[in-house]
């Protein structure tokens, strides 16, 4: 008699599930920090994200900050506006001096403003570049648009659930400034040479 023919379990390895996941939502960016080589792994499937030419990466919603909060630090004063990063997903805010309600702390931790996102963001202007225009909702979030004059911005539901398709806008001092094709959302990657030593 033959003994029994073992039953053979074919299991998803991790980076096969990981590109599975990438493919569906984005891929994962992490602690926003960025490679100047050119190569940045995904933190989920580490395929090459977040080259500085002209190549578009699909980034994922971070759900532990979108379900969560944000944990911002103060990166620049510019355009009579404070801005903001998030040091774990790279999103970024723009406060009006005047109307900053994290100016003191300077690093703080917030919540998405959901009823922003679910009825549109109240924009104003914030500045012209040569080929957009930059505007802050007053919670703070911020986009950057072709279009002129605009006073409510809404998320595109493909953003809400594919994330983000990003490509590089501009460098500014050590952070790289990624802007989302189809919405215009702006994400700050800080460059790996200035990224501080983690312990």
């Amino acid at each position: 008699m033959n003994p029994p023919t073992p039953t053979i379990v074919a299991s998803m390895s991790p980076v096969a599930s990981a590109s599975v996941g990438c493919l569906l939502f984005g891929h994962r960016v992490h602690y926003t920090s960025i490679a100047i080589d050119g190569y940045t792994p995904c933190a989920r499937c580490h395929a090459a994200i977040l080259e500085q030419g002209n190549n578009v990466s699909r980034v994922a919603h971070t759900l532990s900050c979108f379900f969560g909060k944000h944990n911002y630090i103060s990166i620049a004063t510019r355009a009579a506006h404070h801005e903001y990063v998030c040091e774990k997903c790279g999103h970024s805010l723009l406060f009006e001096l005047a109307r900053d309600p994290y100016a003191i702390p300077r690093k703080f931790k917030k919540r998405v403003s959901y009823g922003c996102g679910l009825f549109g963001h109240r924009v104003h202007f914030v500045a012209t570049g040569s080929k957009a225009t930059e505007y802050a909702c007053q919670c703070g979030h911020p986009f950057i648009k072709a279009q002129r004059a605009l006073t409510v911005i809404r998320h595109p539901l493909a953003c809400v659930l594919l994330g983000h398709f990003v490509a590089v806008n501009e460098i500014r001092g050590e952070w790289a400034e990624y802007v989302c094709r189809r919405c215009g959302h702006p994400f700050y990657f800080r460059l790996e040479r200035f990224r501080p030593a983690r312990i």
